[in-house]
């Protein structure tokens, strides 16, 4: 038994114990720092490891009150790393629902280093959520050349210019980022209207045609299949189309109204 027990470990290193160790590990690492803080409220080393481990742990309501405590501190501790404090500081804000206070802090840790992706990316989702596409559009773009092929960054590329009216701009990234995540049917549908809105109904209508069945994205397809079909004079096929619409169980009642109209 003794040899297949160390046979195992030996095969396994990590199957034995190792949750239970990862466990004394951290119940030490709170036990030390509440100790050293029992002595003296304002140790930074203290506050740092408590930090630090609840950032890992993405517990970030615990780590943001932390970290705010070191950032009060970095003015007059030279010791502490401004920029990881500040950093973490500002995922801890957005991942808590402190929109406001996680812009404020990512742009001043993208004033010490500009060249970090995920600060640009989460100033850039920031933007595109406040509506200014522009400034959205250029944060993504820095994080694009740090880090090219991340495809949600292409997604917000090409949605900002499908938003901006730029369509044929937008075809472009909206096609690389469904090459990427080929099972997106919002960016598929968005590739479709940017095919329309650009003069090229071909493309469009076989999107929308391949999207017809589907629940969410179906009678909106159905609808622009059909203005297609009404525009080329092939009535019959675009009653099909607003027909096909109509037996669809959920649908918005703007969509609902053009189908019947």
């Amino acid at each position: 038994i003794f040899l297949i027990i160390t046979l195992v470990k030996k095969i396994f290193p990590g199957s034995s114990g190792s949750g239970n160790q990862k466990n004394r590990d951290r119940n030490a690492i709170i036990k030390y720092a509440n100790k050293r803080l029992e002595q003296n409220p304002k140790d930074s080393q203290a506050i740092s490891d408590l930090a630090n481990l609840y950032y890992s742990e993405e517990m970030y309501d615990k780590s943001l009150h932390l970290l705010k405590l070191l950032l009060d501190q970095t003015s007059s501790n030279s010791s502490l790393n401004e920029f990881d404090i500040v950093y973490k500081y500002a995922v801890s804000a957005m991942k808590t629902g402190k929109t406001d206070e996680a812009y404020k802090y990512f742009a001043y840790a993208r004033s010490i280093n500009k060249d970090v992706f995920e600060i640009n990316y989460n100033l850039g989702v920031i933007e595109f959520d406040r509506k200014s596409y522009e400034k959205a559009f250029s944060l993504f773009s820095a994080a694009r050349q740090l880090l090219p092929d991340h495809t949600a960054t292409i997604q917000y590329m090409g949605k900002i210019l499908f938003h901006m009216g730029r369509f044929k701009d937008a075809v472009t990234y909206l096609k690389k980022s469904f090459e990427l995540s080929p099972g997106d049917k919002e960016i598929l549908y968005i590739l479709g209207e940017s095919y329309n809105e650009s003069g090229q109904s071909e493309n469009a209508y076989k999107i929308f045609q391949h999207l017809r069945p589907d629940p969410q994205y179906g009678p909106a397809s159905c609808l622009e299949t059909g203005k297609i079909n009404m525009k080329k004079r092939n009535y019959a096929k675009a009653i099909e189309d607003f027909e096909i619409g109509l037996r669809h169980k959920e649908i918005a009642p703007n969509i609902r109204l053009e189908l019947l109209y």
